[in-house]
Formats: C-alpha cells, sequence, structure tokens
C-alpha cells in the first residue's frame, strides 16, 4: 500500500487548457514526476538563487570537491538549517594559514582546532570565537569558529575558484580531522553532527 501510493504521488497530471477561439479549445496532457519542494539535505533551507561557473581558473581549495567546475551552476544560500542538539552537516577539510580569518585578523596552524560554518550558522559572526562540538563515529572535538564558509559568492578569482559553501558546511583544520581519529587517507569529507557549547 505506501509502494502504491508512493508511486501516485511520484507523477502528476497537469491539464493545461488554453482558449485558441471563442467555444473552442486545447488540451495538452503532460505526465512527469514531480519534484519535492523539500531539499533534503538542507531540511527547510532553500537556494537563494545560482552561481555558474565559466573557465575557473586554478583553485585554491585543499580539497577538489570544493572546487568549481567549468559549466556547471551552484546553489547559493543566505540560510542554514536549524542548529539542535544533533546539527548534521558535512565537513570538509581546510588551511586556516594563508589568510586571516573573518572573526579576528590572525591566521591559523593546521594543528589547531578551528573551523568555519556556512553563512547562515556562522549568522553574521555571532559564534565567532565561541567553540562548537563535533561528533562522527563516537568521536568528540570541541573547535572554536574563526570564520565564515561563504554559502553565497563563489567561483571568482576573490574566492579562488572555490563553489559556495553549502547551507550545512563546516572547513575544518587538519587538527580538528586528527582528533577524530582520521588519518590522512581519510581527511577529506565526512558526515558529521555539531552542537553548540554552552559559555556557562
Amino acid at each position: 500500500m505506501q509502494k502504491q501510493f508512493s508511486l501516485f504521488l511520484s507523477t502528476t497530471l497537469i491539464l493545461s487548457l488554453s482558449l485558441i477561439r471563442p467555444n473552442q479549445a486545447k488540451i495538452r496532457i503532460v505526465i512527469g514526476s514531480v519534484t519535492d519542494s523539500t531539499d533534503t539535505t538542507t531540511n527547510t533551507c532553500q537556494p537563494s538563487g545560482y552561481i555558474s561557473s565559466r573557465k575557473p581558473g586554478s583553485c585554491t581549495a585543499q580539497n577538489n570537491d570544493s572546487c568549481c567546475k567549468d559549466g556547471q551552476s551552484y546553489p547559493k544560500y543566505q540560510c542554514s538549517p536549524p542548529v539542535t542538539a544533533k546539527t548534521d552537516a558535512i565537513m570538509y577539510i581546510n588551511t586556516f594559514s594563508d589568510a586571516p580569518s573573518s572573526c579576528e585578523p590572525k591566521i591559523y596552524n593546521d594543528d589547531e582546532l578551528v573551523v568555519s560554518l556556512s553563512t547562515g550558522w556562522y549568522d553574521k559572526g555571532t559564534r565567532c570565537l565561541k567553540s562548537i562540538n563535533i561528533t562522527t563515529n563516537g568521536n568528540s572535538v570541541l573547535a572554536k569558529v574563526v570564520d565564515q564558509c561563504d554559502s553565497i559568492n563563489g567561483c571568482t578569482a576573490e574566492v579562488g575558484y572555490e563553489k559556495p559553501c553549502g547551507a550545512n558546511e563546516i572547513r575544518a583544520s587538519r587538527g580538528v580531522w586528527s582528533k577524530l581519529y582520521m588519518v590522512n587517507d581519510q581527511m577529506g569529507t565526512l558526515e558529521v553532527t555539531w552542537s553548540d557549547v554552552s559559555s556557562s
């Protein structure tokens, strides 16, 4: 019964009625898939637009998954999913030693426990220099938020031809990855959960 119901929801019958002359009509029937308006990877957060990549230059990202590809379009987000006690996120490896961070004008060594958060979670700097708890595979680490993972801009020289961050993205230093017991060949992309750490 559930499969039949899902199949029913997966198709739609659209009848388009357009008048050609008085008392005459033309009927066009289109049968196709219904696209769910909820993006399951970002919960309730929807794209605010898209960025097209045209002949990007040399990408500065440590992970090729973060680089813009020629002819591709990438969603941009001004929001992020709600933060809970176990907020789902995708974590990428990142360096914070090549440019000053957004939260304070300094750089960080790769062994320091620092991260950047998607634009919505960064929340105009309200989480700057605060700790978050990141968990995966039964291991946890406390990391300091020092930068924004820009979910709005991307694929330009100013951002090293990196694509916009996702709405649910964390960029973490090598030190963070090491504390989660990830060795070199495991560092790259990882599903994690995170939460704010109480200041009390």
